[in-house]
């Protein structure tokens, strides 16, 4: 049960995959083996880039927003690793400052890349970063 757990941990957790092929695993036959290769999951084909992590944008101390919300759209190139390779203002919120602050908040927020026949893939895409009211 130690070699279970330990393997559990790192995100594999075979013990189900043998539960689920009826125990096979504990066999130790080659057909035990060829069954639990078949189980592993193939790739899901075509999806566009997803959103990882997003930083949060923060707004000058003597900067104001009291009326409305601002936003702004930052074209981002994602290369295949899911890093922002370039970043730039394609709707600006008006003030240079958050327009700033939003080219840092785009560069700094993590991706996965979009993938085509199961390789990721470079991209360009809009980014919207919201500035809220101070409350």
């Amino acid at each position: 049960m130690e070699h279970a757990s330990t393997m559990t941990r790192w995100g594999i957790n075979l013990l189900a995959a043998a539960l689920v092929l009826g125990g096979i695993a504990n066999t130790g036959s080659r057909a035990g083996a060829a069954q639990i290769a078949q189980a592993t999951p193939t790739c899901a084909g075509d999806r566009p880039a997803s959103l990882r992590s997003a930083m949060v944008p923060t707004i000058p101390d003597d900067l104001h927003i009291v009326d409305l919300m601002t936003s702004a759209s930052v074209r981002i190139d994602v290369a295949e690793s899911g890093d922002v390779r370039g970043a730039a203002i394609e709707r600006s919120t008006g003030d240079a400052r958050l327009d700033d602050e939003a080219l840092r908040v785009a560069r700094l927020s993590k991706f996965t890349a979009a993938t085509k026949e199961c390789q990721p893939i470079p991209g360009s895409y809009l980014y919207e970063v919201t500035f809220w009211p101070d409350r």
